[in-house]
């Protein structure tokens, strides 16, 4: 080939490369340089530039603080260490220690123990008990058990005798019969809550005591009471009041009650026929059977509204007492509670009761009225019969039954309605009622029962609600109008 082709076909060669659009520098650039902004090493990062991210050296590593919490009697000890990055660990930790107790100390007294009382910030708390003496000089013989009997005044010159809870360390829970017979030396006595079991006549012939702080536990026929006719107060602590602890103890005149105490058992004052006043505290809830019957000098009693039940002849005899206000906390009376309360004259029955029981009124000569609310649905068998002197009496639509005798021998009762509710008139219900002059008996009443009005000499009329028809259609049985004469019967709905 020629040499002046190869030149053209090479310089063909270069124009096709310089058409591709590329284009070269004849010396290769150098990277602009730069300014680094710093940020500070941290206990993660190294050092390094804002800008370009450059890092240069390493990371500080965490600086902890530290931070001791001591162990406490409830919870272990440690050490926390934190960083100023938020990061923290615990380590170190300890055991819980023993509790910090703080004393309390209450010198025993003569009268009551005293006591250690160790109590820890964290609320634990124990008590020691640091036993009271008592009076120096009593008498004591060990018992069986391990406890201990006062058995005798001994060399004790207290005027104020106090039988200690404890003797030697060990309880005192017994006084002995005639444990105290024939003394004079001594005014009062304190019995403590230890004492179970009390023999007889223990104050026979103390000449000279006249009050008793009591709060044994001990209650039952025995009565250890009797025979000390000095004795003219009493004062109760503790929980309850034990069975017959005052029976028949017909010199005691005052009796108090201290709050705490929640029930009084069954004849726990029967037979105090001297007693003249008593408090009863709110914290009562309940009054046994015979409480207070044959408490002939009573006059007034509070049943406060605590009292939920009043048991059956509670206050039987109570011929002195003259007004008695029922709680509405009380939902039944039981029978007989106020039999023969005969200067009775006023009752107040609470908006609970349900029912009035048997003879619960009876022989209240002296009731001139009573309120019977719309709460009570039966009046027992002769609930007020021989009240002489009730005039008047409202019987609400509550009441569904009116038992046998109830009101018979009210002499001085003059009116009476008897309520749509009733179906039937018992027997002798409102016989002797002598002042009797009228009576509205609803057409509900579909039975009369026989001497339902015996001897209501005074009834002039019967307004019955009904028809002649359903009049004549009532079963009347024998005798129920005997001795009446010129009884009208008015059927209003003729």
């Amino acid at each position: 080939m020629k040499k002046s082709t190869l030149l053209f076909l090479a310089l063909a060669l270069c124009l096709s490369l310089c058409a591709c659009g590329d284009s070269f520098s004849d010396a290769p650039t150098t990277p602009p340089v730069c300014s680094h902004s710093w940020s500070d090493a941290t206990c993660t990062s190294p050092k390094t530039c804002k800008t370009c991210g450059v890092t240069e050296g390493a990371a500080k590593g965490h600086s902890y603080s530290s931070k001791v919490t001591p162990p406490t009697c409830t919870k272990k000890g440690h050490t926390t260490y934190t960083c100023s990055c938020g990061d923290s660990y615990v380590a170190n930790e300890t055991n819980i220690t023993a509790h910090n107790y703080q004393k309390t100390r209450v010198e025993p007294t003569s009268t009551k123990d005293g006591s250690v009382t160790y109590t820890c910030a964290c609320g634990d708390s124990y008590q020691e008990v640091l036993y009271a003496t008592g009076s120096l000089g009593l008498e004591y013989e060990a018992n069986d058990d391990g406890t201990y009997t006062v058995a005798g005044i001994g060399t004790c010159t207290d005027s104020h005798v106090l039988i200690p809870s404890y003797y030697n360390g060990t309880e005192v829970t017994r006084i002995a019969t005639r444990a105290f017979y024939n003394c004079s030396s001594f005014t009062e006595i304190t019995i403590p809550a230890t004492v179970r079991n009390i023999g007889t006549q223990i104050f026979y012939k103390c000449s000279n005591i006249h009050t008793v702080y009591y709060n044994g536990t001990y209650g039952n026929e025995d009565n250890p009471f009797l025979k000390a006719v000095n004795i003219k107060k009493v004062v109760f602590f503790g929980m309850y009041i034990p069975n017959s602890i005052l029976k028949d103890a017909t010199n005691i005149k005052e009796v108090v009650i201290a709050n705490g105490v929640t029930s009084i058992a069954s004849s726990a004052f029967s037979g105090c026929s001297g007693l003249i006043s008593i408090t009863i505290p709110d914290s009562v809830t309940s009054i046994g059977d015979y409480a207070f019957s044959d408490c002939s000098s009573l006059t007034s009693i509070n049943i406060p509204d605590s009292v939920t039940s009043i048991g059956y002849r509670a206050f039987y005899d109570c011929s002195s007492l003259t007004s008695i206000n029922i709680p509405d906390s009380i939902t039944s009376i039981e029978d007989y509670a106020f039999f023969g309360c005969t200067s009775l004259t006023s009752v107040t029955l609470g908006n609970s009761v349900t029912s009035i029981g048997r003879e619960s009124f009876s022989n209240c000569w002296s009731l001139t009225s009573i309120n019977i609310p719309d709460s009570i649905t039966s009046i027992e068998d002769y609930a007020f019969s021989n009240c002489r002197s009730l005039t008047s009496i409202t019987i609400p639509d509550s009441v569904t039954s009116i038992g046998s005798s109830a009101f018979s021998n009210c002499w001085s009762l003059t009116s009476i309605n008897i309520p749509d509710s009733i179906t039937s008139i018992e027997y002798h219900a409102f016989s002797n009622c002598r002042s009797l002059t009228s009576i509205a008996i609803p057409d509900s009443v579909t039975s009369i029962d026989s001497s339902a009005f015996y001897d209501c000499r005074s009834l002039k009329e019967i307004r019955f609600g009904g028809t002649k028809e359903q009049w004549n259609a009532i079963e009347k049985k024998g005798f129920w109008d005997s001795a009446i004469n010129d009884l009208v019967i008015f059927c209003t709905n003729a």
